[in-house]
C-alpha cells in the first residue's frame, strides 16, 4: 500500500488512524538570564486585561448586573488567558 493512499482521509476514518502533527513550540522566553515560560506571560497579561475590564466595569455602574463580582473577574482572568494563549503564543 503506497505512503499517500495509506494517509488519504478515507483509510484514516476507516482504520481509525491517529496522525500527530509535531510543530516547534515556543517552550521558553529569554529575559536576560532567566526563562520563563509562554504560560506565565499568557497568565500576566490575562490578569492584567480582566483586572482592567473590571475596573472600566466598576468605572461605568456595569458591574451592578453581575450576581457575584469575585467569579466575574476569575471568569475575564480564565477567558482572557485562553485568547492571549490561542492568538498570541505560537504553536
Amino acid at each position: 500500500m503506497p505512503w499517500r493512499e495509506r494517509f488519504d482521509s478515507w483509510n484514516i476514518v476507516r482504520y481509525g488512524v491517529a496522525v500527530i502533527v509535531l510543530v516547534k513550540t515556543a517552550s521558553e522566553i529569554s529575559l536576560g538570564w532567566v526563562y520563563i515560560t509562554p504560560a506565565l506571560v499568557a497568565v500576566t497579561l490575562g490578569f492584567l486585561s480582566a483586572y482592567g475590564v473590571t475596573w472600566l466595569l466598576n468605572a461605568t455602574g456595569l458591574a451592578r448586573f453581575f450576581w457575584n463580582p469575585g467569579l466575574t473577574f476569575v471568569a475575564f482572568v480564565v477567558l482572557f488567558t485562553s485568547l492571549i494563549g490561542l492568538l498570541f503564543i505560537p504553536l
